[in-house]
Order: structure tokens, then sequence, then C-alpha cells
């Protein structure tokens, strides 16, 4: 789990630099902005779950929307777990044999 908190808190930052990057580049942003921005994100630290995590995010892009982006991957992120874990769930009913269990983990998730 720290491992996934970790990489998904580097591509976070990723992500938010890229636009930092291309505000700048566009001269939407000054570097004062930028700077206000960064202090911004980096007090959004730390993050204790991956739920807090979105939390803190979507907070963040309610009071900059330019950083949509970042929002749209964590949410992207969060489902992606979600499908793993169902994926997981079934094939260990297949191994088991249990065709109707993996089915029904595959329902209710639904």
């Amino acid at each position: 789990m720290q491992e996934k908190k970790k990489d998904l808190t580097e591509t976070l930052y990723s992500l938010f630099l890229k636009v930092i990057i291309s505000d700048l580049k566009d001269n939407t942003v000054d570097i004062p902005m930028a700077k206000k921005l960064a202090n911004e994100f980096i007090a959004l630290e730390p993050f204790t779950t991956i739920e807090e995590c979105r939390d803190k995010i979507e907070q963040f892009v309610e009071k900059f929307p330019r950083f949509d982006n970042l929002k749209l991957y964590i949410n992207n992120y969060l489902e992606e777990q979600k499908v793993n874990s169902v994926i997981e769930r079934m094939k260990k009913h297949i191994k088991d044999n249990d065709i109707d269990k993996a089915l029904e983990v595959a329902n209710l998730s639904s």
C-alpha cells in the first residue's frame, strides 16, 4: 500500500508540474503565481490514505480548476484499483473451480 501511495504521489507531482511548465511557457502563469501554486500543492501532503489524497486533490482542483487533470487521474486510479480488486477475487474463485461465485463477484461489482 505504501508503494502504491508513493507511486500515486509521484505521478500527481509530475502531472502538476507539467501544467506549471505549460502555463509558464504560455505566459498564463508568472513565477510568483507558480510558486504560490507549488506551495499550495506541497501543503496537501502527507496523504494517509489514497481516499484522503483524492479528497485533498478535489479541494485543490475546486480552488484551482486548471489542475483538473489531477482529479481525473486520481478518480481513474481509484476506479482501476476497484476493477483490479474484483479481478483478483474472481481469479481466486476460478482457481477454486467456482465459476458461479466468480460471476457473482463480477455481478455485484457492477
